[in-house]
């Protein structure tokens, strides 16, 4: 993606939300900005994201919070005494403009995990000099596994057009979400894995045992690789969510 026409699908995304949610997530993009001015802004499945080989961190505005996402469980391990103050999931800090993240917190984070890409894409060029032929092979490689849940939720969203094609893709909760007379399922990227909510999983979890959560009406299954979302039984769970939208579809609130 055009550097710019990232930053200003980033800036339309802003522009959309109250002022003081804006102001708290327009500061927390300058703060990303000052320690990593070469990382690649772009909109990734519904939310903005900075990429610097690989996704860097990601933040988001939803109804009740705003979230910061930077690399899962290893932040929250690394920077465990420092994000006490916050709550959040394994992969997320929830914050509000009126309890933000202080700057300076942002960029220690943001340079920790520019180390961490840098560190992990440096055995890739380090030992020599590949010849042309070879360093060709190389970068396509390394571009197909730069971002692996970036692939998987590609992935993902094949298998749902194939398994349901009557369903339309709408962005909806700031994530990609596929609905038929209501909302069917909605789709989010993680760390490690990608989180596919079904609204009305738990009519279905008895006969679809990959579908996980305890919520009233929802299930989730974690897909985790390509070979997953390519699975007979995840196509199944997708036929079966779109067959029960026929007869009871789910209308969540926004």
């Amino acid at each position: 993606m055009n550097r710019n026409a990232g930053a200003r699908a980033v800036d339309r995304y802003l522009a959309r939300l109250g002022a003081a949610d804006r102001r708290a997530l327009a500061s927390l993009r300058a703060a990303i900005r000052e320690v990593a001015p070469d990382a690649e802004e772009r909109i990734s499945y519904g939310i903005p994201t900075f990429r610097d080989h690989g996704n860097l961190v990601h933040y988001a505005a939803f109804r009740t919070h705003l979230s910061f996402f930077a690399g899962g469980g290893r932040v929250r391990q690394a920077f465990a005494r420092e994000l006490r103050r916050w709550a959040g999931t394994k992969s997320s800090v929830h914050f509000s403009s009126d309890h933000p993240i202080p700057g300076t917190l942002i960029r220690r984070i943001v340079r920790w995990r520019l180390r961490e890409n840098r560190s992990r894409a440096a055995p890739r060029t380090r030992h020599r000099r590949p010849s042309p032929r070879r360093a060709s092979r190389t970068t396509a490689a390394a571009a197909s596994i730069a971002a692996p849940m970036d692939a998987v939720a590609r992935a993902v969203e094949r298998t749902i057009r194939d398994a349901a094609p009557a369903l339309r893709r709408t962005i909806k909760y700031n994530a990609p979400t596929y609905q038929g007379r209501g909302d069917v399922l909605t789709i989010g990227v993680w760390s490690h894995f990608v989180a596919v909510g079904f609204w009305s999983g738990a009519r279905l979890a008895a006969r679809h045992p990959i579908l996980q959560g305890s919520a009233r009406s929802s299930r989730v299954v974690k897909v985790r690789s390509i070979v997953e979302a390519r699975s007979p039984a995840f196509r199944a769970v997708i036929r079966a969510a779109a067959a029960m939208d026929r007869r009871f579809p789910v209308h969540p609130p926004r």
